[in-house]
């Protein structure tokens, strides 16, 4: 799949459009996200190889809109199969927005195997710190599992952050893209055991 992206970017290149490529997606979606004046998405488009051609668009956060109550105390209540109460225990929860704060206490204050924010990665920087510099991603990570002053809907749930949008709350589809990917497959194995 990547030597059929290659020989697609070469193509591109030989007719004399300027590109200059970017993330290449072969798991979730096929495709490449490159740098391309404008005017040449149509042309791009046109040539063989090559079935769409999509605008990266920034993305961003929105703080502003408040969470409806959903009934989670309810849910507490109740039991699973094995007769547990249904508290997340067991399920991971991909967080793709600003990362996480994982140092707060309701977010089990570390990163990495047997923490709450079990692993991640940040596409913003590209690097393996998933960090929040923003506060939606981690506003939403307790909404999603918070146990502590604040508990969230599944409170024993495990959390990998991705971070795919920078400090003012900006990104770019590619890397929610990116991020969607990884955590499909987090150990990076093509295995879907994960």
């Amino acid at each position: 799949l990547r030597s059929s992206q290659q020989e697609v970017v070469d193509r591109i290149q030989a007719e004399g459009i300027e590109l200059h490529a970017g993330r290449r997606f072969d798991y979730l979606f096929n495709g490449v996200a490159a740098t391309v004046r404008h005017g040449d998405m149509q042309r791009i488009k046109a040539l063989p190889g090559v079935r769409a051609v999509y605008p990266d668009y920034q993305v961003h956060t929105m703080l502003d809109d408040s969470v409806p109550l959903i009934g989670a105390d309810q849910v507490w209540e109740m039991t699973d199969s094995e007769g547990l109460p249904v508290t997340g225990h067991g399920i991971r929860v991909a967080v793709i927005d600003t990362g996480i704060d994982y140092t707060h206490p309701d977010l089990g204050a570390c990163f990495g195997p047997g923490c709450k924010v079990e692993g991640g990665y940040d596409f913003v920087n590209d690097d393996a710190d998933p960090t929040d510099d923003h506060g939606h991603g981690t506003h939403c990570a307790g909404i999603v599992s918070a146990n502590g002053a604040v508990r969230g809907v599944a409170p024993d749930a495990t959390l990998l952050a991705y971070k795919v949008l920078d400090e003012a709350g900006t990104g770019y589809d590619s890397d929610v893209i990116a991020a969607i990917e990884r955590a499909m497959d987090p150990d990076g194995d093509r295995e879907t055991d994960d």
